[in-house]
């Protein structure tokens, strides 16, 4: 029997890699006669890891300002997919919101500047994919900081949100340099650009807008999506994705660009269902399994994939909820690994992480294989 591990990381505390690999090594039956590690991300952290432990390339690193403005060195992939030059990039590693202590002081001063830097070095490399997933952004500034950096003009590039300036822009320049390129961003979001549910309302407080300043900007995003909409790729304001990152998606699709849903592309990326379909037992999981498992996260889409394809999956997390949603009619069981009353601290410690997940996989495996033993 061929047993597949494809686990989410346990955030702050292990890799996909590590939790696949501590139960694979952990699971010591013969009937078990294949084992296969599927390093797993849905587009936030760890994303390049697994997309580099399937598929390959070069992780390399680009000088570029991160949102406050400081030089960093940004990991981006190079791989190949589909026969295209393919660079890969986690906008979180520029724009991430762990960046900053979100204030009124820090929307008015970030930027999606570097991304946009970043993205226009690959152009000029000769890539001719590009993909950019959009989780964790710091950054409330409509994508133009981005666009400023692929080139548009009408934009300032000084440091500081150029949504609270910005009137005409000019996208011929940045369009021309992806005339060639295929530029896709991963979001799970669908929040539209402009309005209630508009990028500057729904995520712009926990960024550090005032009620007064999200108006503002609010205001100032539906001039811009009007701006945006004039190069015919469709009404900015209202198109689902455009409100994610901060209105990074409506930059994207302002040029040309699509917004597809992290999880499934991430799995084709990596050849998941492939992979599924060869194995008999499944085991998934992340590091909370909840009522929000089910919104595009990891064990929701192996899970799926799984019981499409007439497969046996488990899921394993760091807690769980007494309700997971629509979760539970997708695997044969979920369960915490903790293996007694323990404080957060030690639940998220690594070495324990490892252990437990260890002893818990195991455990699972050998009973699922005694009742496949017994039916038999």
């Amino acid at each position: 029997m061929k047993l597949l591990a494809a686990i989410d990381s346990f955030k702050g505390s292990a890799t996909s890699k590590e939790l696949n690999e501590a139960i694979l090594a952990a699971v010591d039956h013969p009937m078990i006669t294949e084992k296969i590690s599927i390093p797993i991300a849905d587009g936030g952290e760890g994303t390049l890891q697994a997309i580099q432990e399937s598929l390959g390339g070069d992780l390399l690193s680009a000088e570029v300002p991160d949102l406050t403005g400081a030089l960093i060195h940004a990991p981006y992939l190079l791989t190949d997919f589909e026969g295209k030059n393919t660079g890969i990039i986690e906008s979180a590693m520029i724009l991430g919101i762990d960046r900053i202590n979100p204030s009124e002081e820090t929307i008015r001063n970030t930027t999606s500047l570097g991304l946009g830097i970043l993205v226009s070095q690959l152009v000029n490399q000769g890539i001719e994919k590009i993909i950019i997933t959009l989780g964790g952004s710091g950054t409330s500034d409509g994508g133009l900081g981005f666009l400023a950096g692929m080139g548009a003009l009408g934009i300032t590039k000084e440091q500081e949100n150029p949504l609270l300036s910005a009137e005409t822009i000019q996208l011929e320049e940045a369009l021309a340099k992806l005339e060639k390129v295929e530029l896709t961003a991963l979001a799970d979001v669908t929040n539209p650009y402009v309005g209630s549910q508009g990028f500057s309302m729904v995520f712009g407080p926990q960024k550090g807008g005032t009620p007064d300043l999200l108006n503002e900007m609010d205001c100032q995003a539906t001039v811009i999506a009007k701006e945006l909409s004039r190069y015919g790729f469709g009404d900015i304001a209202s198109m689902p994705g455009a409100g994610a990152a901060g209105g990074l998606g409506g930059a994207i699709l302002a040029l040309g660009g699509q917004i597809q849903p992290g999880f499934p592309a991430i799995s084709k990326l990596i050849g998941l269902e492939e992979q599924i379909i060869q194995a008999d037992l499944i085991i998934t999981g992340e590091g909370s399994l909840d009522t929000q498992t089910e919104k595009g996260k990891v064990p929701f889409g192996v899970a799926k994939l799984a019981k499409k394809n007439g497969k046996t999956v488990f899921a394993l997390c760091g807690k769980r909820s007494v309700e997971i949603g629509a979760m539970a009619s997708f695997v044969s069981g979920a369960y915490a690994i903790q293996l007694g009353p323990v404080s957060l601290n030690e639940a998220m410690n690594r070495e324990k992480t490892i252990q437990n997940i260890g002893i818990t996989g195991r455990e699972l495996v050998n009973l699922f294989l005694e009742g496949v033993s017994y039916h038999d």
